[in-house]
């Protein structure tokens, strides 16, 4: 995950700072690749373009406004889906 800031300095004027954090483990992409087939199948299925490398996923909009419909939605197919898996582990 990456998070970019902005900073000024004196002599190098503005500078794009990009940092990025290893929180996952070596089975985390395949473990993604099977979580996240059904989301891949739902996108599909809508219509909708999209690029998904395990965890890492971009789907493709014409506006601001279809983006927020296809996120919320996203978002509670993936919270459906962990808890499920959640239960599905208890």
């Amino acid at each position: 995950m990456s998070s970019p800031a902005s900073f000024s300095l004196d002599a190098y004027g503005p500078v794009k700072l990009e940092v990025a954090f290893c929180v996952h483990g070596v089975l985390s992409p395949l473990l993604a690749n099977l979580l996240l087939d059904d989301l891949d199948q739902l996108l599909e299925s809508r219509g909708h373009r999209f690029c998904r490398y395990a965890d890492d996923c971009n789907i493709y909009v014409r506006s601001l406004a279809a983006g927020q419909r296809v996120m919320d939605s996203v978002t509670r197919f993936l919270e459906d889906k962990l808890m499920a898996q959640e239960l599905k582990a208890h």
